[in-house]
């Protein structure tokens, strides 16, 4: 009994196994169906895609836009074949011959968009930027960038070579901008590295600082933001030109155009130690010889080509171009005025706000501006107080020997006092050591003369040093920098935020 039992379960298990294989085969027999039927339907659209293909590449005017139904079919209807059997490549070959077709009427440049609407719609199904560009692993390229390596990008570098002049950026980077997002890494690269960035060096590099055809910027600006790590390569050749601009450049010339717009490219201190060697030594000169103050016929010129730049430089080397060039020739004026014996001082008044006036606010409030306005306005009181004693009892300022004794006051108290955020005045010409010494005032360190040289260079020696005025480190400036002492007697030049870091150690 137990082994016929055994053997009618056995029986039993076997017959379920057959029913379970049964319907295992029938499933699978029905999936195998499905995908033939869906191979076949496939196949029909292929079919009807390359019919269509042919009956629009004999056609002279071709509409890539009559293929998007077909495109989209296989698409939403067969998504996993799709990826499956790469039906991009079917995509791609339909569309090959009438692109060829197309790229070849078709100019870059003068039509950026050409195409690009249609391949918009399209981005799926040619599978458009679907590599992954940051794998270092180099893949064999797609239908796609097979098709814009070999068909769109000759024409596009016959275009830019051969028509393009970085004279006039817009056309190309129009294009650039229209075509960006529909283009592999690869291709980006290839036209910024070997079409565009190319011109645009010999561009600069024949710049003509004396005789410029188009502003420098107009060669670099409409291409930073796409330029990526390149773009210091392409700034650094822009701002070795934008310094012998300078060198070439005279106050009658005006600000240049968008010159404001470099400021951004260069380096804080860059900018600051350009803008003292190459422009503020011309404005001094400017004021020291042309500018007169004349109340009967005042010419406004020379000042007319200084207070432009009040904005681009430094208020404290602002404020001491005119301390220095300004205010002394207008307080002589001034006093020549007041001791006249029938003085009108409301013609006095009238001519002291004239001036104001003339300067821009955000100039006027500046300390040393203000300063000397208000030195001005002293004269004026204290001739008012002497009445007709003031042809012989008003002194005649010295204004430079006042800002001397001002800015001897002002570095005695800072050896007692931590130094506020202000700039000593002095009366020599503008240097390099003006930066210096406001850098040092800003982290709340001392720049203090020494009495002494250096012995290779004589130049004189600071002492930098915290508000204890105890310890740093000696210094001195020359050729636009700080030199700081390195390995023994050895000076070497530092930057402004190493000179900062070697004291606060």
């Amino acid at each position: 009994l137990d082994g016929l039992a055994r053997e009618a379960k056995a029986l039993q298990e076997r017959k379920s196994f057959i029913a379970q294989e049964r319907i295992r085969l029938q499933n699978k027999a029905a999936d195998e169906a499905e995908l033939i039927s869906r191979l076949q339907r496939i196949t029909l659209v292929t079919d009807e895609i390359g019919t269509k293909s042919k009956e629009l590449s004999s056609t002279y005017e071709a509409n890539l836009d009559d293929l998007s139904p077909l495109f989209s079919k296989l698409l939403v209807e067969f998504p996993a074949e799709f990826d499956k059997y790469h039906l991009d490549e079917i995509v791609v070959a339909a569309i090959l011959p009438i692109v060829r077709r197309v790229v070849a009427q078709w100019n870059p440049l003068r039509d950026p968009s050409g195409l690009v609407s249609t391949l918009r719609g399209w981005k799926q199904a040619l599978k458009v930027n679907a590599a992954d560009e940051t794998s270092q692993v180099q893949k064999p390229m797609t239908p796609y960038e097979s098709l814009l390596w070999n068909v769109w990008l000759p024409k596009v570098r016959t275009c830019i070579n051969n028509e393009w002049s970085p004279e006039d950026p817009t056309p190309a980077v129009k294009f650039y901008e229209t075509w960006a997002g529909f283009l592999p890494g690869f291709v980006r690269d290839n036209i910024l590295d070997q079409l565009i960035i190319p011109k645009i060096n010999r561009a600069i590099a024949s710049w003509d600082p004396k005789h410029p055809t188009v502003s420098l910027q107009r060669l670099v600006f409409p291409w930073l933001p796409h330029l990526g790590l390149r773009v210091e390569d392409v700034l650094d050749d822009a701002r070795r030109k934008l310094r012998s601009f300078l060198r070439h450049w005279a106050p009658a010339d005006g600000v240049p155009e968008d010159f404001s717009m470099w400021r951004d490219v260069f380096e804080k201190s860059d900018w600051d130690a350009m803008l003292l060697k190459h422009v503020v030594p011309k404005l001094g000169l400017v004021l020291r010889e042309e500018f007169r103050v004349n109340p009967r016929n005042q010419d406004m010129t020379p000042l007319a080509q200084v207070l432009p730049w009040s904005t681009l430089l430094r208020p404290s080397v602002f404020s001491q171009l005119l301390e220095t060039e300004f205010f002394p020739k207008w307080l002589d004026v001034l006093h020549m005025w007041l001791v006249q014996p029938r003085v009108s001082f409301e013609e006095v008044a009238q001519w002291y706000s004239f001036w104001k006036a003339t300067f821009p606010e955000n100039v006027q409030n500046i300390p040393g501006v203000a300063r000397g306005f208000t030195r001005g306005l002293q004269l004026v009181n204290t001739a008012i107080e002497l009445g007709p004693d003031a042809p012989k009892k008003l002194k005649r300022p010295d204004y430079r020997e006042e800002l001397a004794a001002a800015a001897i006051g002002t570095s005695a108290t800072n050896v007692s006092a931590p130094p506020k955020k202000t700039v000593p005045l002095r009366t020599q010409e503008v240097t390099f050591r003006s930066i210096v010494e406001e850098y040092a005032a800003e982290h709340n360190l001392l720049f203090i003369p020494t009495g002494r040289a250096h012995e290779k260079s004589r130049m004189p020696l600071f002492r930098v040093s915290n508000a204890s005025g105890k310890g740093g480190i000696l210094v001195y400036v020359q050729d636009d920098a700080v030199w700081a002492p390195a390995e023994g007697d050895e000076y070497r030049a530092i930057t402004l935020e190493e000179m900062v870091l070697k004291v606060n150690k």
